[in-house]
């Protein structure tokens, strides 16, 4: 498998991310990898529609994060 992106020790270690999106990250790095890897994977509904909330609570973090970089 592939490993994903550390933004754990890139951006969390550094104080501008939060450690629970370094973790959300790591998690759908690994859902994905299960989707696409795992023959006949399902995920659950509930789930789904959760991280589908938890992914637009983190992409609101990332324009923020990536807006406070072009203003330094």
């Amino acid at each position: 498998m592939l490993k994903s992106f550390d933004i754990g020790g890139e951006f969390v270690k550094a104080g501008l991310l939060d450690m629970q999106w370094g973790k959300f990250y790591d998690q759908l790095f690994e859902d994905r990898q299960e989707g696409d890897y795992v023959a006949l994977i399902e995920f659950e509904r509930d789930y789904v529609e959760n991280q589908l909330v938890r992914c637009r609570e983190f992409h609101i973090q990332l324009r923020r994060f990536i807006h406070s970089l072009a203003n330094t």
